[in-house]
């Protein structure tokens, strides 16, 4: 098997006299079925750094050996090295190093692989530096052709893909110096030091999975990386409430959203929120105030609880450094997933050309027809229902799912997010603040 081994910076390790070696392989799983991982992102949370590998290059060597410099037998015409940054939200920049001059052609390929953005020009010996901008979430191959050599990094994009379509330009040349790999600041690890380690994987049809695992590596391990749709947070790919709940974490549209509804029953305080069970006594409330579908816990488990709005609306509600969306938040996420600007503040049903409710759907738990789920996002939405505020009775499972925003449309109203087993947009509506909606939180 063809592999690239990544020798990172050890500082002052040894083992019985012998410098400790630590050998990470990676390979994703996606429900069940072995996936190839286009990247892994490693984060050092112990110290400053990070580092990409790049499929079929997906070792990782923790030991006493840096990267070493290349020497001339090592520059074969050309040099393509990582993106960086790398996932990216707004652009990225690649690059380019030339030994030997010649006629350029370079490209940009979208996951089903159709070219959709190319340059071609003359380039001499130097560092070339090119800027890719725009383009969808998900995982994007850049490659060049020169001198009858052809090699190809593969970007992820993790934001909004709102800079429209994708663009490819020079940036300039420094035809005076040629960039080695011991000219890069290097990535340091040391025994102690926990790694956060990312996988990104385009699966059948060109979606985007991903998914994480962290650990403090002691000896050489082949690590399966379990893979969920969509992008993963990278800043935070996963939030711990007060209670304990551990929640994945999806980027969308460059914010960093809960895939899970909120099941805490405290206040990041350690208040207690009210579990209120009284039919009657829900109806009255005008304070914070949680119940599970039902008054049945194995519903809590599969959906989340059910808040009234003066419990979404109590900053202490999130974890720390977290709050729930307003309704800007909302069309924020929106946008991302294709909705026109024109219909951003409408009511009612909205997106549905560009399925935003399905791309926001989980694959399961909803009532058939599921119509649009595709889950893309991977904001795993699901038919929690509601609660009535007139009579407390529970409503809408397993058809429908509603989540609150902050931001009120009336006295006694807030605008929230609905979606639906038969629909395939998203609906927006100011409600009642005292009906029962499921939480999600969005990262400050």
């Amino acid at each position: 098997m063809l592999r690239t081994l990544l020798s990172l910076t050890l500082l002052s390790c040894l083992l019985h006299g012998q410098a400790q070696v630590i050998e990470l392989t990676f390979t994703g799983q996606y429900q069940g079925d072995p996936v190839s991982l286009d990247s892994v992102f490693v984060v050092n949370l112990s110290q400053a750094g990070d580092t990409m590998l790049f499929y079929p290059d997906t070792v990782l060597v923790l030991g006493t050996t840096g990267i070493a410099a290349w020497d001339a037998a090592d520059r074969d015409g050309f040099t393509l090295g990582p993106s960086h940054p790398n996932p990216y939200s707004d652009h990225t920049n690649v690059d380019l190093n030339v030994y030997e001059a010649g006629v350029l052609r370079m490209g940009v390929s979208d996951a089903l692989g159709r070219e959709v953005a190319s340059y071609q020009g003359a380039v001499a010996p130097g560092t070339h530096r090119f800027q890719l901008r725009g383009g969808q979430p998900g995982v994007q191959v850049v490659w060049v052709e020169l001198n009858g050599q052809r090699r190809s990094i593969r970007t992820v994009v993790v934001g909004e893909g709102l800079a429209g379509a994708v663009r490819l330009e020079g940036l300039g040349a420094d035809p005076l110096v040629v960039a080695t790999k011991d000219s890069r600041a290097l990535f340091t690890w040391m025994p102690g030091d926990e790694l956060q380690m990312t996988g990104y994987a385009t699966l059948p049809g060109g979606q985007a999975a991903s998914g994480w695992i962290s650990e403090v590596p002691t000896v050489s391990t082949d690590h399966v990386i379990q893979l969920a749709n969509g992008l993963v947070c990278a800043d935070s790919p996963s939030v711990t409430d007060i209670d304990g709940n551990v929640y994945p974490v999806v980027s969308i549209g460059g914010q960093c959203w809960m895939a899970e509804n909120l099941r805490t029953t405290r206040y990041r305080d350690g208040a207690e929120i009210p579990n209120v069970t009284d039919a009657t006594a829900w109806s009255d409330l005008e304070t914070g105030a949680w119940s599970n579908y039902d008054n049945d816990t194995v519903n809590d488990a599969l959906y989340g609880k059910l808040y009234n709005w003066f419990a979404a609306f109590d900053v202490r509600i999130c974890p720390q450094g977290w709050h729930v969306p307003t309704d800007a938040d909302w069309q924020t996420l929106e946008l991302a997933l294709g909705m026109l600007p024109a219909e951003l503040a409408a009511t009612d049903w909205r997106g549905t050309t560009p399925n935003v409710g399905g791309q926001l759907k989980s694959l399961s738990l909803w009532i058939t027809p599921n119509n649009g789920a595709t889950n893309s996002s991977g904001f795993a939405a699901l038919p929690g229902g509601n609660r009535d505020n007139d009579n407390g009775s529970f409503n809408d499972l397993p058809y429908y799912g509603y989540w609150w925003s902050t931001t009120e449309s009336s006295t006694d109203k807030a605008w929230c997010r609905y979606l639906q087993n038969n629909k395939t947009g998203i609906g927006r509506f100011g409600f009642d603040q005292k009906l029962g909606f499921c939480l999600r939180c969005v990262l400050d």
